[in-house]
């Protein structure tokens, strides 16, 4: 939180968490290239409901999800946004393909054929690839993370690296 404050100008601290995840949820749906927002957030059981930010175009999925929860998550990235972005990417690393079209065809009305681009484990080499490389950006740009419930989720990800 210090970097973000002094990034954006802000005085948030834990007193007023509320208004600093309000702050970076608009700063997020808000977000256009080469201005003052934020374009990659990292989120533990937040932004399901309730939010709309129509250029979120890539989620990753590394948590067990099912049912609405999982059609929830799969919608933050299926809004059309300007003409780059007919469709959102999702990337999975957890849900099984049986949990998510059981999801579909309970509450999308649609099944997996309805989905555009699905690609399978072959390109396990490819995704990890670009995983690590995310990775190494976050590591050079973040200095500290601060999440007061999930503090330890930040050094669990990079365990797995």
């Amino acid at each position: 939180m210090e970097n973000y404050n002094k990034r954006f100008k802000t005085s948030f601290d834990e007193i007023n968490f509320d208004k600093y995840i309000n702050d970076v949820q608009y700063r997020f749906k808000n977000y256009k290239p080469n201005e003052d927002g934020i374009d990659i957030v990292l989120v533990v059981d937040m932004l399901l409901t309730g939010y709309d930010s129509p250029n979120t175009n890539t989620l990753y999925i590394n948590k067990q999800l099912s049912n609405h929860n999982l059609i929830q998550a799969f919608s933050r990235t299926n809004r059309i946004y300007e003409e780059n972005k007919p469709y959102g990417l999702i990337i999975n690393f957890s849900v099984s393909q049986n949990t998510i079209d059981d999801a579909f065809m309970t509450y999308a009305e649609s099944t997996k054929d309805d989905l555009v681009d699905i690609v399978y484990g072959e390109t396990y080499e490819k995704v990890y690839k670009y995983f690590v490389d995310v990775w190494q950006k976050l590591k050079t740009s973040v200095t500290k993370v601060y999440d007061f419930e999930n503090q330890n989720v930040f050094l669990m990800l990079q365990q797995v690296i």
